[in-house]
Parts: structure tokens; C-alpha cells; sequence
């Protein structure tokens, strides 16, 4: 006979291993009630003692503390298994993030246990609540790149009996007393900055999953274009998890400018555009990699800054013919060299870069090379001529080993450690070579044709390609988990088998319910760990023929019970005859008024929710409450509330009745139908049978309902956490900086200063920090940009403009803006300088702003030259910066008198978690500095004096930088303490005299004497050139006007 194993009172698998080992008499009292009734009410009197959600979710360091048991997804805080040394270094130098030379910076090595394995992965990470890391979704670049950023160098062990000492741990404690912990999954960071955290350890917890296999996800992030006649070629050689610099120029020669431009997960802009003309004789950009970026110039590498480093001392290189370098990989000072576009062999050569490229080494094995990268010890190059790869001496270039038997598919590659070697093939497969186990492995593919990768871990790689003579993409690659996790019989049969049942003596084969994540988070028996999954997922347990066979409740009758053939007794007098089926009705008091559901919220990051159903009609006022540690989502979790309300009440009523053994095929668990001495039936599952020895069978059964249990074709709306939003990953992408040396914008700006707009490349740009020095070694925040400025550059060359101040109604300038959008406005507030903005050194005002296409917009209706700024009119060129004026997000930086004509640095730092890592640095030379005079105007050179008539006058009229407001019957104030003016005069380009003319209050006035005129060498007929300047108080000379005569 059988009966239900599991009820409020009884054991699971304690009761089955009575039954297996002692027969019925091993199983506890009380199953015969079946869970739903019984649990229900059992709640009522007893503790629940089983896993519960806020087991696990404060991190903690102590013995003796339970190992989680995860099944799914499951968000686990962990407990801190050792702990090094906390690492303080100062921080007030360059990427420092202006904390200033006290602030301590305090980094530090951990590891954390997490739960039983083994795990396929850490999907997530929070940090005091706060979510660091999200790779959960594979097509999230920007938070998978954010991720990769933030928390670096940790390491996940799965848990498996394979796993090895952890190297971080060993170099703390000694190899021979670090434990492998086998059978646990943990995580070590080396060296976590705990800065963004106060420099105190924060509170971490992890998502992780156990069921999925490893699926890899590829996509290109984001394309710059750049256009030229021929073509350009591109180069994107130095990637990280944030993206990368590219450059290009045009193929083949006769370009002059360089692009710069920012390659990221939020987009692929232009940064700035270089003007510099030099080596570029190759046929094609080369294949590789570089721990600095820049661009190949055959040879010699050219850097984002303008800087340069020179390779003229390289000489000749056999590489079939002049600019045929079609692989590299570039690594400190070194930089090597060679061809794959050749069938006879060609070496690899190994260049100094501290030597002017100077060839220090070449190999003796010739071949068609692919170079793939290197370590600190060798270099690994692919030969298409032997189909081999070749391991050499960093510094020898000899063959130190020889890979062969493995079918290489290698163009260009990464070196990760000499252990991880990766390539991407003809067919854009991504291959990892394993030297240590002679194995070589397909990962996934890249999304188009790469010409620089790098792995940033062993699930992470960047990609970058420059084949395009039109442009330039950035691509990625994750290797991440799959969305189906695992199902509740998966669950029930690990364990019964961690109990000790063989998967012979368990039937899960109904129990196919798809599941989130379930965690055993204490000590507890196997029946208290498998009571929440089955008062949520609402199966039974029965045994069976030796076998405990898990049965899902729902199901249609089975069969049924004839009235006929009840009341079975070997006894003529029983009362069995007389009364066939006896019934029972608990009292209405004793079953609950309300259900309340607490579990872990799938869509609010696993914190608690809860759920409540109540009964509208009823004299009961008890009140139940359960917490599962199931991850459920909203709707499903109200759904099964409202089941296991409705079950308790359907459930109040129950039956015993006896049959003959025609019965016996059927067993507890089973839905049968029951028929009464009226006709009337019952649909009822049956909860125990019991042989009485004497040719009767002793049934329970309780009254049951299939259609209340949650199905595929039923839904309802859960209550969801107020107050709660989704957590996405911080902005991580690049700060846009521009340092405007322009003339004052406002009266106020009367002393030395520049003026600093700062953006992102999205809306959720948090603001930055702006660090500045004025050695590059020691820096100092001096300012915070919370606003984001609109700033772009533009598309082609603004046409220089002769009408002085009147509107600009023929030309128009493009403009490509980094984030963010432009507006017309009325001609009123055009005049008034609404829309004032500054494009490559000139001021100029905008009437109507056309969007043309995303982020592009044409200007239109300009006033130019405005500030002083008309000299920069003539100079406009493609790709210059544009930045729009506005005052709140425009913030003034005063600088010294002495920084004039010095170098000053700027680095930014998110105002958010990534606070710890500067964005690309930016340098000026202040030579404006908000005090340089504006040219003066009206400077005319006429014929006589009323000395003689030989002689040459000149007069000129100053210009005010500040307050310049047009007054009737006043003429504009003076900047200076005293107006006076320096003369140059020229004969061509030579300085034959230098004047220092006082003012006269509206200008100056100077007479170049005819004994002067002849005394600097000028003769009848020449031409005689003038330059005037006004002085400042600061020493600052101002813009200069000029005029001619000739004499």
C-alpha cells in the first residue's frame, strides 16, 4: 500500500527512507493529510523551519557559517573566506581624481564564498545595494563594457573538483596552505579600489546561475565614417572594455589632416583633427595590437596628441617591397614587425622605439607571418606557409616552440597569458589555443572582419576593424549564459540525491514547471528543503514500488470510485456497510483568512516581495504568512498566493471510505472521482491507502479542484514593490573636455581665465571632475561640471564672411553634436545672442538650427566674429569643435599670470562608481586667458603730418573686452590701467622698429618720421607694413590689426 510521504507533519525523504527500510510503519504520523491541507493548517501551530529568503542576504565572515545550495539564478551575498592585506598608496598625482596629495587610496585582495557548486557563472554584482556589474544581458554593450571596467582583475571558481588553488590567495598565504575549496564556488578580487566605497570593504552580493551552458553573443558597437577621395585608412590599435581611440588619414598621399575619433559603447565620434603630414607609404593598414594608441605611419607611430615617435633609424626591411608591414604588435618600447603578403618567407623583426626604431632583433624562421601578440616573455606569431604557430624569444626572436597537428585558423590574434592564445580566422571564428592541453577551441565569431582585438578576460573580447577605406567600427564579443534555467524536478532530484537516494528511487518526471532560482540557505533536513517547492509548485510525494514518485496536483480524474463498490468490510456488522463514505468538515475558524507569499522579486533585483490574497467573506480572522527562498516573478508569485488560499479551503472537506482490491492500482496522489449514495460526485485526491490485511483497502482523500492551480492559460497582475526601479550600470563612457581660450563672455570676467564645457555621449552622463596641473605629474580638481554643455564638431568647413556685423545669410555650417539637441529662436533673441556658440575659434550667434539627422543639425542665419573673435572667420576647417555657450553649463577656471605660454593638463572623472579611472587627458597653452586686447579697429597709415609731408601718420581706435554696451555720449571703458600700444613695422616679414605708443583715450596715433622711414631702409616705392597691439596689465600683448602703404 502507499500513502503521501510528504504532509505538514511528515517527512519527505525522512519518510521515504522509513518506508524503504522499515516498511509503512517508518513514516511519520500526520501524512495521511496531504501537504496543502495540512501544511496549511500545520502553519498555523508550528514554526516553519525551512530555507528562508533573508538567510543569505548580509555578507559575512564567520565559521561555521551554512554553504548555500543554489538551483537557477539566485542573489547571495556570500561569506568573506579570507581577506589580505589592505594596499594604501597615495593618490594625489596624476589619475588620482583630484582627491589631493593627503587623500589615501586603499586597494585590497579578498575572497568571497558564494555557494555549493558548481556555477556556470556571476551574472551581477552589488556593492553596498548599489549594482556594480550586469552582464545579464548579452546585448547590453554599455553595461557589459561598464562592468569590465568597474570590477577588474577577480576571478570566479565554479565549485567543481577541478578547480586550483587560487595564485592571488597562494602569494598571501604560502602554495602549500591554500585549499582549492572543491565543492565551493567563490570569487577572489586582487586588489579591489575600494575608494569609490570610502576605502572601507562595501557589502557585496552576487547573482549567480548554475543550470545554463555558455553561449556567445557578438555585435558591432559603433561605426565612425570619414570619407577622402581615395579612401582612409583607419587604425583602432589599443582597445580596452571602454572602447578605443581610432585615427585615419587618407589613402595614399596628399592628406595632410589626421582624424581622431572615440570609439565607445555609447557611439563613435570625431575628437579632433590633426594637421600633420608625414610618412604614410604603405599599401594597407596592418594587422595588430598596441598598449598605446596611434597610428602606423610607415614606419613610425603618430599618437592621438600629435606627438610622434620616430623611426627613421629602422632602415630596410626585407618585407617584399617598401610599406608592405601588414602585422605588428606593439608592447613598451618594442614593436614587431612583418608581412604576410608573401610566398617565399620573410623574417620578424623587433624594433626600439627609444632608438628611433632601431632593428635590435629579426628572426631566422622566415614565413608568411600573422603576429597574434605576446607576453613578457615570448612572442606567437601564425605561419600560412607551414599552417603552424611558432612561440619565440621576446628578446632573440628565436624559435623557442613549434605548435603543429592543430588546424590554425589565424589572421590576427591576442595573447592573454602565454596559456590563452586567441585568434580570428578567414571566417571570423574566434579560437582560443590552449598550449598547456594541445587543445583548440571555436568560442564564437566576431561580427565583421577584425583588425585589432583584445581579450579583457576569458569571457570578454573587444574588437576593432579598420578594413574599410571609408571607416571604422567597434565590435564585441561575450560569452555569457543562456535565459532557460532550470526546472523544478531538476531541484527535487539533486536533492534527494544529496540525501542519498539513488536517481533510481526518485520519479521527478511530472515535476517539468520551468524555475527562476531556488537556494537552500541553512542548515536544515531535505524535507524542510523541499517543503517550499512544494507548497509553490504544488506537487505531492508518494512511494511507489520502492520508488518515491513526485506527483503534480492539477490533473484530471484518474478514475472512479463506484458507489457500489464502497463500504468494503470483512465484517457483516460494520459500520463500514452502513455508512460507505464517512465525511469530514473542518471548522472555518481554523483555515485562513489571508494568504501572504513572501519570495524573493525576480524584476526587483531578488528583494523581498510580497503578495497577499484574501477570502471577502469568511468568520475566520487567522491569517497566514510563508516565505520561500524561490525567485518568482510578480504575476506567477500572486497567482500561486491565490492557489494555496483556494486549495486550503477546498481542501477543508475530506473521506474515508474502504474498497475491494479492484482499487489497488491506484495510489496517493492520484485525482479520482467519488461517488455518493445520491448520485452526487466528488472530484477528490487520494492521500492515503491502507491494506487491512482481511481483502480491504483503507482510503483518505481529500476534496480537490485541478482548475486552481496555476496553468499556462492563467494570469493575473502581481502587486509590485513601490518605489523601486531597475538598477542599470553607471555611465562608463568617455567625457568629451573642451578648454576655451577665447575673450570674456561675461562683464564679469575681467581677470585671467579660460572656460570649460564639458559632455558625455549619452543622457545619463553624470557630470566629471576636472582635475588640472601644470606639470602632468601633480594633480588638483579645481571644478565640478554637473550640466552637460551641447558640443559637437563639424562636418565640413564653415566659408569665411567679409560683412562685418551684419547676419550671415549665405553660408551654413553642419554639425554633429556628441548628445543632446539645438533650437532656432526669434530674431530678437538671435541679435540678443540666445544662441551664441563657439566653432573653431570664433564666437558667432545662430538663428534657425535644421536637424538633418540623428545628432546633426545645420545652422543657418549667423552673425559673426562676435567677442572679438572676426580673425578666426578665414581659418574654419572640417571637424573642429563646436560648443554651444550656455551659461549654466559653462564653468570659469581663473588661472596666473604665469601660465601664460605654459602647458596646462586637464584630466575629467566621472561624477559616479567610475570615479577612480580619468578620461583622456587634455592640454593647453593659454595664450588668450580672457585679458588679451582686442585688435583695435580703423587702423589707417596715410601720407604726411603736419610736420611734413614726408612723413606717414597712423591712427587707430581701441576696442573694450567687457562692458561694451553701446552708450549715447560715452565712449567704452578702458581695460587697462593705461592705454598704450606696441607698433611693430615691417619690411616684409623682417621687424625693422618696435614703438611703444601711448593712448589717447579713444586709440592712439603715431608719425613715422621721414628721416625714420629712410633710416629702417625703406626707399621710394616700397612697401611698408604696420602692426599695432594694445598692452595689458597682465603682459598679455593683444590681437594685432594691420595695415600697408607704400612709401
Amino acid at each position: 500500500m502507499g500513502q503521501l510521504v510528504l504532509s505538514a507533519a511528515g517527512a519527505v525523504v525522512g519518510g521515504a527512507a522509513g518506508f524503504l527500510i522499515g516498511g509503512p510503519a517508518g513514516i511519520a504520523e500526520g501524512a495521511e493529510l496531504g501537504w496543502m491541507a495540512g501544511g496549511i493548517a500545520g502553519g498555523l501551530l508550528f514554526r516553519q523551519k525551512g530555507p528562508q529568503p533573508a538567510d543569505i542576504r548580509i555578507q559575512d565572515s564567520a565559521y561555521g557559517k551554512p554553504v548555500p545550495l543554489a538551483y537557477g539564478i539566485y542573489r547571495i551575498a556570500g561569506n568573506i573566506i579570507w581577506a589580505g592585506q589592505p594596499y594604501v598608496a597615495s593618490s594625489g598625482g596624476k589619475g588620482a581624481g583630484g582627491k589631493g596629495p593627503q587623500q589615501q587610496k586603499v586597494s585590497m585582495s579578498f575572497a568571497v564564498g558564494l555557494c555549493a557548486g558548481p556555477i556556470t557563472a556571476v551574472r551581477r554584482i552589488w556593492a553596498n545595494g548599489k549594482l556594480i556589474y550586469d552582464v545579464s544581458n548579452p546585448s547590453n554593450f554599455q553595461a557589459i563594457s561598464g562592468s569590465n571596467q568597474m570590477v577588474t582583475n577577480f576571478t570566479v571558481y565554479p565549485g567543481d573538483e577541478n578547480q586550483l588553488p587560487d595564485p592571488v590567495m597562494q602569494a598571501a598565504l604560502g602554495v602549500n596552505n591554500t585549499p582549492a575549496y572543491r565543492g565551493l564556488a567563490y570569487v577572489v578580487f586582487n586588489e579591489l579600489d575600494l575608494s569609490q566605497w570610502g576605502n572601507y570593504l562595501p557589502s557585496l552580493s552576487f547573482e549567480v546561475v548554475t543550470a545554463p551552458a555558455a553561449l556567445a553573443t557578438s555585435s558591432s558597437a559603433s561605426t565612425y565614417a570619414y570619407s577622402t577621395s581615395l579612401g582612409t585608412f583607419f587604425m583602432a590599435p589599443c582597445l580596452s572594455a571602454s572602447g578605443g581611440i581610432a585615427m585615419g588619414y587618407g589613402y595614399y598621399f596628399g592628406y595632410n589632416g589626421v582624424t581622431v575619433a572615440n570609439l565607445s559603447a555609447y557611439g563613435a565620434v570625431q575628437t579632433q583633427l590633426l594637421n600633420w603630414s608625414g610618412n604614410r607609404g604603405g599599401i594597407n593598414m596592418p594587422l595588430g595590437y598596441s598598449d598605446v594608441p596611434g597610428i602606423y605611419t610607415w614606419p613610425g607611430w603618430l599618437h592621438p596628441d600629435g606627438s610622434y615617435d620616430d623611426m627613421s633609424l629602422t632602415g630596410s626591411m626585407d618585407l617584399g617591397f617598401d610599406g608592405d608591414e601588414a602585422c605588428f604588435w606593439r608592447n613598451g618600447s618594442d614593436i614587431f614587425l612583418s608581412s604576410s603578403y608573401t610566398t617565399s618567407g620573410r623574417p620578424i623583426y623587433r624594433c626600439d622605439l627609444s632608438q628611433q626604431g632601431l632593428i635590435v632583433a629579426q628572426s631566422t624562421q622566415l614565413g608568411e607571418w600573422h603576429i597574434l601578440g605576446g607576453s613578457a616573455t615570448h612572442v606567437y606569431a601564425f605561419d600560412d606557409l607551414t599552417g603552424h604557430l611558432f612561440q619565440f624569444d621576446r628578446n632573440t626572436l628565436a624559435v623557442t616552440a613549434t605548435y603543429n597537428g592543430i588546424n590554425f585558423n589565424a589572421n590576427t590574434g591576442y595573447v592573454l597569458t602565454d596559456d590563452y592564445i586567441y585568434t580570428v580566422g578567414d571566417n571570423l571564428a574566434v579560437s582560443l589555443f590552449r598550449p598547456s592541453q594541445n587543445t583548440y577551441t571555436v568560442l564564437g565569431y566576431a561580427p565583421f572582419g577584425v583588425s585589432t582585438m583584445v581579450a579583457i578576460n576569458e569571457n570578454f573580447f573587444v574588437f576593432a576593424s579598420g578594413a574599410n577605406l571609408s571607416s571604422i567600427s567597434l565590435g564585441y564579443m561575450w560569452i555569457s549564459q543562456g535565459q532557460t534555467f532550470t526546472t523544478v524536478g531538476n531541484a527535487v532530484s539533486d536533492l534527494c540525491n544529496r540525501a542519498g537516494l539513488a536517481a533510481s528511487q526518485v520519479d521527478v518526471s511530472q515535476l517539468t514547471d520551468m524555475m527562476n532560482g531556488y537556494c537552500v540557505t541553512n542548515h536544515s533536513t531535505t524535507r524542510s528543503n523541499l517543503g517550499p517547492l512544494m507548497s509553490t509548485y504544488f506537487f505531492d510525494a508518494c512511494d511507489s514500488g520502492g520508488v518515491i514518485r513526485f506527483v503534480k496536483r492539477g490533473a484530471q480524474p484518474a478514475g472512479t470510485f463506484l458507489y457500489a463498490d464502497l463500504g468494503a468490510s470483512p465484517n457483516l456488522a460494520d459500520t463500514a456497510n452502513t455508512t460507505p463514505v464517512t465525511e469530514t468538515i473542518a471548522q472555518e475558524v481554523d483555515l485562513p483568512r489571508s494568504m501572504q507569499l513572501t519570495y524573493p522579486e525576480l524584476g526587483d533585483d531578488y528583494n523581498p516581495n510580497t503578495q497577499r490574497a484574501m477570502r471577502a467573506y469568511t468568520n475566520s480572522n487567522r491569517d497566514t504568512v510563508m516565505q520561500v527562498p524561490i525567485v518568482l516573478a510578480g504575476s506567477d508569485a500572486q497567482a500561486r498566493t491565490q492557489a494555496m488560499l483556494w486549495a486550503a479551503w477546498v481542501g477543508r472537506k475530506t473521506f474515508q471510505f474502504t474498497t475491494g482490491l479492484a482499487y489497488l492500482q491506484y495510489e496517493p496522489g492520484d485525482v479520482m472521482t467519488l461517488q455518493g449514495s445520491n448520485g452526487e460526485s466528488w472530484t477528490v485526491r487520494i492521500t492515503r491507502c491502507q491494506y487491512d490485511g482481511q481483502g480491504s483497502l483503507l482510503w483518505a482523500a481529500a476534496l480537490e479542484e485541478p482548475d486552481i492551480y496555476p496553468g499556462s492559460s492563467y494570469t493575473t497582475q502581481g502587486g509590485t514593490a513601490l518605489g523601486f526601479a531597475s538598477q542599470q550600470i553607471d555611465y562608463s563612457g568617455p567625457t568629451i573636455l573642451s578648454v576655451l581660450d577665447i575673450p570674456p563672455l561675461r562683464d564679469a570676467d575681467s581677470t585671467p581665465g579660460v572656460y570649460i564645457a564639458a559632455c558625455g555621449m549619452a543622457s545619463s552622463w553624470p557630470g566629471a571632475a576636472i582635475d588640472l596641473s601644470r606639470d602632468d605629474v601633480t594633480f588638483t580638481q579645481f571644478a565640478q561640471i554637473t550640466h552637460a554643455s551641447v558640443m559637437g564638431y563639424a562636418a565640413g568647413a564653415l566659408s569665411s564672411f567679409g560683412g562685418g556685423n551684419l547676419p550671415d545669410e549665405t553660408n551654413t555650417v553642419s554639425i554633429v553634436l556628441y548628445e543632446g539637441a539645438l533650437a532656432s529662436c526669434s530674431y530678437a533673441d538671435f541679435l540678443a545672442g540666445a544662441n551664441a556658440a563657439w566653432l573653431g575659434g570664433e564666437i558667432l550667434f545662430f538663428r534657425n538650427a535644421t536637424q538633418t539627422a540623428a545628432n546633426t543639425w545645420t545652422l543657418s542665419g549667423l552673425l559673426r566674429g562676435r567677442g572679438g573673435t572676426e580673425a578666426a572667420m578665414t581659418t574654419h576647417a572640417a571637424g573642429e569643435r563646436f560648443v554651444l555657450l550656455d551659461p549654466a553649463a559653462i564653468v570659469s577656471m581663473p588661472i596666473q599670470t604665469t601660465d601664460f605660454g605654459s602647458t596646462l593638463y586637464f584630466e575629467t572623472f566621472l561624477l559616479n562608481l567610475f570615479s577612480g579611472s580619468p578620461g583622456a587627458q587634455v592640454s593647453l597653452t593659454p595664450k588668450n586667458g580672457r585679458v588679451m586686447p582686442l585688435s583695435p579697429v580703423y587702423f589707417m597709415a596715410a601720407h604726411g603730418s603736419a610736420s611734413s609731408t614726408s612723413d606717414i601718420s597712423l591712427s587707430w581706435i581701441r576696442r573694450a573686452r567687457v562692458r561694451t554696451q553701446w552708450l549715447d555720449g560715452a565712449d567704452v571703458p578702458l581695460d587697462e590701467s593705461a592705454e598704450n600700444y606696441t607698433l611693430t613695422i615691417l619690411n616684409g616679414s623682417t621687424t625693422v622698429r618696435t614703438v611703444t605708443v601711448a593712448g589717447n583715450g579713444a586709440g592712439g596715433a603715431y608719425t613715422y618720421t621721414a628721416a625714420n622711414i629712410t633710416a629702417d631702409g625703406f626707399s621710394t616705392g616700397a612697401t611698408i607694413t604696420f602692426r599695432v597691439q594694445q598692452n595689458s596689465d597682465q603682459g598679455v600683448l593683444g590681437a594685432s590689426a594691420t595695415t600697408t602703404i607704400t612709401r
